[in-house]
Parts: structure tokens; sequence; C-alpha cells
């Protein structure tokens, strides 16, 4: 199956099948963020994930408690916000599915980015088959498993755990539990407009709860920690 397909279906089955034609704005967003992680891990940069601002959220916050509506507070930081959150709820599962979280790893943005051999320009000719050869010199047979071919690739060529996030506990930025629940949330927010609407799903978002780690701090600046901060402002 083509991979943008295969992403549209990945996708819709996350949210619950809950998407309008809402979807179609954001499909690039879904199919060019493996992509970009690949590329950023074959950089060996750092993934991060953009927050909120804690202090501008209190702002926005405040103002809707108050009026039980946003009167002033500029609708464009809003926008910002839903796309930022949508964006990492991508992130994130992207992340998840490289990680082997999910069966449904990016295969077609990682041979591009590495088993192409830019020079001859032919794909399936890069420094990944190169190094699956060697492997199998070495006797490492990884012709059953795909994946576990691309992931020891990633960790022993790229050093991927130096490229992947962290929460603040220590524990890798991967979700199994939160990302059916982001994923619903992501779905709401791709078919809101109302900027009232949009900062209670915001809301929603930052306190889907994780066994492990602090969900919230891919979201807003400190986390659980800022939005008890909040809570304790208002």
């Amino acid at each position: 199956m083509d991979y943008k397909l295969a992403i549209r279906k990945i996708i819709r089955e996350q949210v619950e099948k809950i998407l309008s034609e809402s979807f179609d704005d954001y499909e690039d967003m879904i199919s060019e963020m493996p992509d970009k992680i690949f590329w950023a891990i074959k950089n060996r940069e750092k993934i991060k994930f953009d927050v909120i601002p804690k202090d501008q959220y209190l702002k926005a916050l405040r103002e809707f408690m108050e009026y039980n509506s946003l009167m002033r507070f500029p609708f464009k930081y809003i926008n910002q916000w839903k796309e930022l959150v949508i964006e990492n709820i991508i992130k994130l599962d992207t992340i998840n599915a490289i990680n082997g979280h999910s069966e449904h790893f990016p295969f077609h943005e990682f041979y591009d980015v590495f088993d192409y051999n830019r020079k001859a320009g032919v794909e399936r000719d890069g420094e990944f088959s190169r190094w699956i050869k060697k492997q199998q010199k070495e006797g490492k047979d990884y012709s059953r498993n795909e994946w576990l071919a691309a992931f020891d690739f990633l960790i022993k060529v790229y050093d991927l755990e130096k490229s992947l996030p962290k929460f603040s506990n220590g524990q890798f930025m991967v979700s199994d539990a939160g990302l059916k629940p982001l994923g619903v949330l992501a779905g709401q927010l791709m078919e809101q407009t109302d900027p009232n609407e949009i900062l209670l799903t915001l809301d929603r978002v930052m306190n889907v709860a994780h066994p492990r780690s602090d969900l919230a701090e891919l979201f807003i600046e400190g986390g659980s920690h800022a939005l008890e901060y909040i809570s304790a402002a208002e």
C-alpha cells in the first residue's frame, strides 16, 4: 500500500473515524513527519517538541473563565496552539512507530533517507543496504524482521537515542496508552474553528494521563506542574 494511503488509514483508525474532510488540510503534515524525523536523525539533531508558554495560556484561560468566552485574547495564538498541538501528536505517533510501538513503520521514508544512492540515482542501494550486507557477512540475519533491521541500523549507526527527546523523568517520549485519546482529540481539533472550542479541547489534551510520564510536557511549558500552577492561580 502506498505510504500516504497507509498513514491516512492509520490516523483515521486512531481517531475512531471521526475526521471529516478537514483531515485533508493536515495530510501534508502527517505524511511529511516521518521524513522530517528521519532527516533529523540522519543529521544527528535532537528532535524537539515546541510547547505553549504557560503564562500566555493562563491569560487565555483566565479570560475564558471570567466571561465564559474569549473576548480580547488574540485568536491568532489559539490557532497557533491548535497547529502546534496537532503537530506534536503526529510527531509522537511517528516516534512511536519508529520505536516499534506500532505495526506501521514508515519504511518508504526510511529507505528514501537512508538507502538512496544519490550518486547513481538508485533506490535501495545506499548506506542501509551496505550495512545489511556487512551484518550478513558477520552472521546477522535480518531477513525475517524488516523493522528490527531498520531499528538496529538507526541505533548502531546513527545513535538514535541521542536524537530522541525525553520527558523530565528521563523516559523517552513514546506513549502507547496516551496515543488513542490524543488521536481522538487531534481529530476534534482538526475540525474545530471556534477559538473557545479549541481552547477547551486543548485543555483536555493537556490532561490526558499516562502511568509513566507527564504527557502534558509535550504541549505546555512545565507540563503538569504548569497546569497545577495555572489551577492555583485561577
